[in-house]
Formats: structure tokens, C-alpha cells, sequence
């Protein structure tokens, strides 16, 4: 016994040794990291209030931050480190609290349902299915959803608050009554075992249209307001048109959750209608909540209201003009600006526009316009998609005249590009590669593999932002 207590002793401390060993290696070298620029358009004095970031992580052990002037690379400073785990104290955010889908209502939607179909929205049909599929068989059925149900069947969610789920989808399928599209068809295929169990229960909504609803809310103090998207695609995706919201109070708009005192029970009311034919894009509040934000597709146009944190209108205006080929793709939301971005088919010779919303003393104010097509023509159009896991690498700050655009289709941040726009269009764009990605750094037995090495978000860190100097 003692014999194994002292090897495992001299293999703890041999470990102990090859990882300080290992890891002075890596230190020795692994803060000599340097950024090479290249400039493709624009002048360079553009950037030289803009500071870049670079945090990398290597499997959430190693650790890098470097930082340098956009207009002078050579200047980088590198921090490292290592852990042996890692734990951001940062918040969570985990979306909305509500979520409001629709059943059947995906193309080519296939789930399986087994014990549990009673429960489910689409129970009748899939009874009927049942009830009608004899011992060993398998049986396929066919139906119109419009046979069964008036109004289109939702799935509600709710976390956070007390409300049963059966108070729950009483309150919003009343209060949504949205009817079915008229040639939903459901396809129930059920097989049964030989004693009459059920063995499998398909339901495929495969010639329906492209129905997803995202739904967007804004917490408040006994209320939860919001919205969620009206649009649909048909089943070929070409055309988007729009869910008939004629039997909602008030039509469709932004609507309030109210609830009691314990937080039990609730009521639902409009509290700001849309126009005819407006498509809800997104909506989204202010870190307090006082200001609401509604971006929608009205009149060929991208158009922005802003409210008061009780859903009163205060301001309402055009961003931009939006073609039937063109789509929304999100909105980056800074600290006192945000940034709605479009896009559309590259055969136009633009593929991606934007609007600079910033806010002033007199609230909320376009800034200007602009679009890629420039910096599309040197190799670094578009944008990422906000969030994206494997390629985050998007983030912008505006001074009051000037949008930076940091983004990059590497999940390691290299190269990655930094374009700078302004009313006049395009005023910079560079390039920038750093040594991580391509030297590696090395263990004292050899290379280190860097295959893993992608940009990290989780330090709280910053990619892009205006020193303090700016105007």
C-alpha cells in the first residue's frame, strides 16, 4: 500500500512538472504574437481611433488577448494564460421567455409522437388515425388540418412565470385566433403492434408552407409585452406572404401579458396596432425597459417605431427601401446606436444594405445609409449572422459620423476584416492576419496543434470599439 501511495505521489509530481515545463514553453513564446494589415481601400488615418481585440481560446485552457490600434498593428499586446477550467461570470441571456408556435406548421415537419399523442394539439386527428389503424398493420391517413380545427392549433411556452399550461394556451388560442391556411395537409401514419399497442406515430405535414414563427418579448414589472412574426413562405419558399391576423383584437401589433398579483393567471390586450400588410421583422426593448423598439416591412419599406416603455408611439420613420426580392437579416444592437441590415440577390450588384440608427438629444435619428457593394468588390462583403457559435466574429461601433464593422468568416479571427463607413460610403477597409493562426507555438517536444483555436466571446471582451478621444 505504501509502495502505491509513493508512485502515485512521484506521478503526481511528474505530471505536476511536464505541465509547468509545458507551460513555460508555451509562455516563452505564445505572447510573442504580432498582426500584419493590409489595406485595400481608404485612407488609414480613418482608423486611428479605432482599437481591435482579439481574444482566443484553445479548448477553455488557454487563453490570449490581443490588443492594438487599428491604424498601428505593430503596436499589439498580447496577454496569456492557462487554465485548467473556465467559468465566465457573465449573465446568461437565454432568449424570450415566451415562445408561441404553430403546430404543423413547418414543410417537411416529421416528429414522432409515442404514449403521448392525447395530449398533444393534434389529438383528434391523430385518434381518429389510431382508432382506425387494426392490430399488426401500419396504416397511412390523410386529412386537411382545415377539417379539424377552424383556427390554427399553438404550442404556447412560458418559463419564468406561474401560469398553468392549460391557463396558458386557453388565454392566447382565444385571444390568437388565426385561421388555417385552407390546403395544410396532414399525413398521420400509425402502426401497431400485434397485440395493439402502438408501435410508431409519424405525423408529416410534408405539403405545407415554411410556417416558424420567432417570437419577441420585453419584460416589465407584472407584464411581459410582445410581438411575433406574421409571415409565411410557400411551400417552393419563393413567395413570402402573410398569416391572416383579421380575428385578432386590434389586429396585429405589439400585445401585453398582464398578470395578477401572484403571477397565476393573466389577460392579453393590443396595445399598438399595425397597418394592413405590415410583416413583423423584430422588436426588442432598452436595457431598463422604457424604450421599445418595432422594426416591420410596411409599403416596400423598412420602417422603425419607437415606444414608450407602456407600448405609446412615439416616433416612426423609414429606414430603407426594400425590394420584393430583398430580405430582413437582423439588427445589431449597440449601446446608444443600432444598425437594421437587408439583403438580397448578388445579380442586383448589392447584396447587403444598412441603416445607422443613433440616438441624439432629440431622440432617435437615422445617421445614414450604405451597402457592400465596395467592399464586396475587394473580397469582404456581408455580414455574419449576431450569435452565430462557430463564426461570431461580428461587431461594430459608431462614433457619431462613423460605423466600424469588425466581422470574419474564420472561427479563429484571422484574417478578419475592419471597414469604416461614413455618409460620404466606403472610407476604409483592411485586412488583418495574426501569427496564431499561422506559426502555432510550441511545446518543448515539439509543435502544438491549433486546429481548435477560435475566437472567444465568453471573456466579456470587446472586438471593436472607438477610443475615448473620438468625436
Amino acid at each position: 500500500m505504501k509502495t502505491c501511495l509513493r508512485l502515485l505521489l512521484l506521478l503526481a509530481l511528474l505530471s505536476a512538472g511536464l505541465l509547468a515545463g509545458a507551460t513555460l514553453a508555451i509562455q516563452s513564446q505564445c505572447d510573442q504574437v504580432t498582426v500584419q494589415r493590409e489595406l485595400l481601400t481608404g485612407d488609414p488615418a480613418v482608423a486611428e481611433e479605432i482599437e481591435l481585440n482579439l481574444p482566443l481560446t484553445l479548448a477553455e485552457q488557454l487563453f490570449w488577448n490581443t490588443a492594438f490600434p487599428a491604424n498601428h498593428p505593430e503596436e499589439a499586446e498580447t496577454w496569456f494564460g492557462t487554465y485548467l477550467s473556465y467559468k465566465p461570470d457573465l449573465p446568461v441571456d437565454f432568449g424570450s421567455p415566451l415562445s408561441i408556435d404553430f403546430v404543423s406548421g413547418y414543410m417537411s415537419s416529421t416528429y414522432y409522437l409515442l404514449d403521448a399523442y392525447p395530449d398533444d394539439p393534434l389529438s383528434k386527428p391523430i385518434q381518429q388515425a389510431v382508432d382506425a389503424t387494426p392490430a399488426g398493420e401500419e396504416r397511412t391517413f390523410s386529412s386537411l388540418l382545415s377539417d379539424w380545427y377552424d383556427a390554427w392549433p399553438l404550442e404556447i411556452y412560458l418559463s419564468g412565470y406561474g401560469l398553468t399550461q392549460a391557463r396558458l394556451e386557453e388565454l392566447f388560442q382565444s385571444y390568437f385566433s388565426i385561421p388555417v391556411l385552407p390546403d395544410v395537409t396532414l399525413e398521420i401514419t400509425v402502426g401497431k403492434t400485434s397485440d395493439g399497442d402502438i408501435d410508431s406515430l409519424v405525423v408529416d405535414t410534408e405539403h405545407s408552407y415554411y410556417i416558424n414563427p420567432t417570437t419577441y418579448s420585453v419584460a416589465r414589472e407584472g407584464q411581459l409585452l410582445f410581438t411575433f412574426s406574421n409571415s409565411y413562405r410557400e411551400s417552393d419558399g419563393n413567395r413570402s406572404l402573410l398569416l391572416d391576423g383579421s380575428h385578432i383584437p386590434g389586429g396585429w401589433g405589439i400585445y401585453r401579458l398582464k398578470f395578477n398579483q401572484d403571477g397565476t393567471d393573466g389577460t392579453l390586450e393590443t396595445l399598438c396596432s399595425l397597418p394592413e400588410g405590415s410583416s413583423i421583422l423584430e422588436f426588442w426593448g432598452s436595457l431598463d425597459g422604457e424604450t421599445l423598439f418595432l422594426l416591420t416591412r410596411e409599403e416596400s419599406r423598412l420602417r422603425l417605431r419607437v415606444l414608450d416603455g407602456e407600448g405609446t408611439l412615439l416616433q416612426t420613420m423609414d429606414l430603407l427601401a426594400l425590394s420584393a426580392e430583398e430580405s430582413y437579416m437582423q439588427v445589431y444592437k449597440g449601446d446608444d446606436f443600432f444598425v437594421p441590415i437587408v439583403y438580397g440577390p448578388r445579380n442586383e450588384g448589392c447584396c447587403y444594405r444598412f441603416a445607422v440608427v443613433a440616438q441624439g438629444q432629440e431622440g432617435w435619428a437615422l445617421a445614414f445609409t450604405g451597402d457592400d457593394r465596395e467592399a464586396f468588390a475587394l473580397g469582404c462583403g456581408g455580414f455574419n449572422w449576431i450569435g452565430d457559435y462557430y463564426y461570431d466574429n461580428m461587431d461594430m461601433a459608431f462614433n457619431g459620423e462613423r460605423l466600424a464593422v469588425r466581422d470574419s468568416n474564420q472561427r479563429n479571427g484571422s484574417p478578419f476584416y475592419l471597414a469604416v463607413y461614413s455618409q460620404a460610403g466606403l472610407d476604409y477597409l483592411a485586412t488583418y492576419t495574426h501569427s496564431l493562426a499561422q506559426d502555432g507555438c510550441l511545446y518543448s517536444d515539439g509543435s502544438f496543434d491549433f486546429n481548435g483555436l477560435r475566437l472567444n466571446w465568453e471573456t466579456g471582451t470587446r472586438l471593436l470599439q472607438w477610443a475615448e478621444t473620438g468625436s
